[in-house]
């Protein structure tokens, strides 16, 4: 690893002409951080034999350097980059390697180094480890991708490798934005725009997911999503996406939506469910007891609002009451309320671990539960001439 990265001169000049005058060391960081990146990554392209890579010119690098003149390289290579990059600037900075707990769980029992199979970056900035994901297409600064969060590292150091363990990733770090603007028909039909903003990991994941599709695949992925989190019947058209090939602002899409029947007609009233959207977690809590733990990919959050236009000559007549649930690890709040001819609909869920033992199987079962029920609540409304024909 050490041969690989060098002390050379090219990399300080490239380093120089990368932070230029800045002289924070957190944006310095970052600056280098967006060199290393700007290399062509030939993981996220499609694999070549070596007839094409010989066709193509690619050459596999031998050092930084390489990496530098030729601007291409693999994942590995762009990480390696960014800590020499960071030396040549002055930071403490190691390359770790790290166990991709998609694929498997670290042992260190077990004796092997292809569990290491995947690289970060360390750098020390102000006094403090800062772990980076160059290596990962569109990965921003600060975040580093789900499937090597909260794994064991070795710190390829020459003075005595290490030991240590990449932070957790919280629930801030993987949000999803869902705002809705829709109108109810007295048939109960309902049609109206649904904007999703996507931000950190759920941005990276929608980025990565769409690396190898075309246009067409990549509607049609968004749309399919967008169905399973609706009910059954529901038609989504996908008609804008913002952020595709950005890494450091959300990912966001706007969809058409039309729900048939989506209030039940009962007699002169409308049962309208508050929540549009299903919760994903129903399936994985329906028996009453467990016998492994609880594993969930990432900590996240959802962050839903909705409006709804109430049908000319309809009023609210019930609708449930706040909800508010907490646990060390979780949050749930939901609360609606009518603001003039609009039926207003706020939730909000946060899920801060991602390993429980089945111990807290039961806890976790009741409180998805509860949050179930909640999303699952109606509210009614009344056409005004049946409100008006009621007694004193």
């Amino acid at each position: 690893m050490e041969q690989f990265i060098g002390n050379h001169g090219e990399i300080k000049s490239a380093a120089a002409e990368a932070v230029g005058g800045e002289a924070d060391g957190l944006k310095k960081a970052r600056l280098l951080y967006d060199r290393a990146q700007r290399i062509r990554n030939l993981s996220y392209e499609r694999q070549r034999d070596e007839v094409e890579e010989k066709k193509e010119g690619i050459k596999n690098n031998e050092n930084v350097v390489d990496v530098l003149k030729r601007g291409y390289g693999t994942r590995d290579d762009v990480t390696r980059l960014y800590v020499a990059l960071a030396r040549a600037a002055g930071f403490p900075a190691y390359v770790v390697q790290v166990s991709d707990r998609k694929e498997r769980f670290f042992d260190k029992a077990i004796l092997s180094g292809s569990q290491l199979d995947s690289e970060l970056a360390v750098v020390n900035v102000n006094g403090k480890d800062l772990y980076l994901d160059p290596g990962t297409r569109f990965c921003p600064f600060g975040l580093i991708r789900w499937t090597q969060t909260s794994v064991a590292a070795l710190k390829l150091d020459p003075k005595g490798s290490t030991f240590s363990n990449v932070p957790s990733a919280g629930p801030a770090d993987a949000v999803i934005v869902r705002s809705v603007r829709a109108a109810l028909s007295p048939d109960g039909s309902l049609k109206g725009i649904i904007n999703v903003e996507y931000k950190g990991q759920e941005a990276l994941q929608q980025r990565l997911d769409a690396i190898a599709e075309d246009d067409e695949g990549r509607k049609k992925n968004l749309e399919d999503e967008m169905k399973r989190w609706l009910v059954s019947g529901a038609v989504v058209k996908l008609h804008d996406v913002q952020g595709w090939e950005s890494k450091d602002t959300s990912f966001v899409a706007n969809f058409d939506l039309t729900i048939p029947g989506y209030a039940s007609v009962v007699g002169k009233r409308l049962l309208m469910p508050i929540f549009l959207f299903q919760n994903p977690q129903h399936d994985a809590f329906k028996f009453s007891d467990r016998k492994y733990p609880v594993y969930f990919p990432y900590a996240y959050g959802e962050l839903d609002k909705v409006g709804i236009t109430i049908p000319s000559g309809f009023s609210l007549e019930a609708v449930p009451s706040r909800q508010q649930l907490k646990l060390p690890y979780a949050a749930y709040e939901s609360a609606s309320a009518v603001q003039g001819n609009q039926f207003i609909s706020n939730r909000v869920l946060y899920l801060a671990g991602i390993f429980f033992e089945a111990s807290r199987y039961s806890e976790l079962k009741d409180f998805f539960g509860k949050v179930q029920g909640a999303d699952e609540g109606q509210a009614s409304f009344r056409t005004e001439t049946t409100a008006s024909a009621q007694p004193n």
